[in-house]
């Protein structure tokens, strides 16, 4: 199992750091369990807000536009073993949660009671399956990844994740 850290770079709406880290280690430990994370030995999730968000999506890949989740991998070199980060942007959750179109889920969330703390878990785990290699760039790619991850949050009982935002 990797170390996990969280560095908390935003100031919006208020985390429950401690919610926060428990769902954090709970999806870490399901992604060990389903094989991933291999040959990982740390991994830092960094949550940070809209303007940080912009920019090191520009940094990563490009686009200066804010987003949900984006993952970084740093392969093992002579002086420091392989490690990983995770940047998530709570602002997104937020805004994504409140905005869901019933007719684009998959069959397996339309039952479900989501709330922003569901979508930032979400983020969390999708990061974490895409450490691992996996891959969305296609439709079957992107329901198998949500189907594992929303498998991953199915482990957690809502009032966690709907505690994940101080209300």
């Amino acid at each position: 199992m990797p170390s996990l850290s969280l560095a908390i770079r935003f100031r919006g709406v208020p985390l429950e750091t401690a919610y926060v880290e428990y769902v954090y280690g709970l999806l870490a430990r399901q992604a060990v369990k389903y094989n991933r994370l291999n040959g990982l030995d740390g991994i830092l999730l960094t949550l940070h807000g809209d303007r940080a968000s912009a920019k090191t999506h520009r940094a990563v890949m490009g686009d200066p536009t804010p987003t949900d989740v984006i993952t970084v991998r740093y392969d093992a070199t002579p002086l420091a073993p392989a490690h990983a980060e995770l940047f998530v942007n709570p602002m997104q959750a937020i805004r994504c949660a409140a905005a869901r179109d019933p007719a684009t889920l998959l069959r397996e969330e339309k039952d479900i009671p989501w709330s922003a703390g569901h979508e930032l878990a979400l983020y969390i785990a999708h990061g974490l399956d895409h450490l691992s290699g996996a891959d969305d760039a296609t439709y079957e790619g992107y329901r198998t990844m949500r189907r594992r991850e929303l498998r991953w949050l199915s482990d957690i009982p809502d009032e966690v994740l709907s505690g994940l935002f101080v209300s």
